[in-house]
Order: C-alpha cells, then sequence, then structure tokens
C-alpha cells in the first residue's frame, strides 16, 4: 500500500510506472529528499529502472533513508534521465511525523 506518511521508519520506499517507447540510450532514475519543491536534495540515491512483460512499460523503484529526519514535510523527487541528461522529476510530499 502507498504510504506518504512515516513516524519511526528507516526508509522510504518509491515507485512508478514509465509508459511509452522509450528513447534510444540509457535511462536512469534517482531518488531525491529535499525540504521544499525548489530546494536542494538533503539525499540523493539512485534507483533501479526494470522492464515489464509489456514493451511499453517500465517500473522504477527506488529507497531512501529517512530515519534520521527531524518531522515535517519533505518532497520526494523521482529524477528520470536519458544518458545522464534530466528529462522529467515527479515529486510528491512525505510527512515524517513524531511518534
Amino acid at each position: 500500500m502507498p504510504k506518504l506518511q512515516y513516524v519511526s521508519e528507516p526508509t522510504a520506499n518509491g515507485t512508478f510506472e514509465l509508459f511509452g517507447q522509450p528513447p534510444a540510450g540509457t535511462l536512469s532514475v534517482t531518488m531525491e529528499l529535499a525540504a521544499s519543491d525548489d530546494a536542494p536534495a538533503l539525499v540523493r540515491v539512485p534507483g533501479a529502472i526494470a522492464l515489464t512483460k509489456d514493451a511499453e512499460r517500465r517500473r522504477a523503484t527506488g529507497v531512501v533513508p529517512i530515519g534520521q529526519l527531524s518531522p515535517g514535510d519533505y518532497v520526494l523527487r523521482a529524477v528520470v534521465s536519458l544518458d545522464g541528461q534530466p528529462i522529467a522529476t515527479l515529486a510528491r510530499t512525505l510527512r515524517k511525523s513524531a511518534s
């Protein structure tokens, strides 16, 4: 079950799908955690893009450490890149609550 509110969990898992014919080149994804939409990343970790049974669909996943975060709202961003150049960003708010 997708979850965007955390209390004592050490990590947050991000998953999303990419649709369409993949372009020539190498697709990659990086997961970022930031204090706001336009703030620099506090945490940046590589994700993974996996093939699915459907030739026009890929599944992207990543695990971001959140155990040491102070309570508050953060932005979890997934940055999709083609040959190392960003081509798309997906962002959602993640809430870390006090225990």
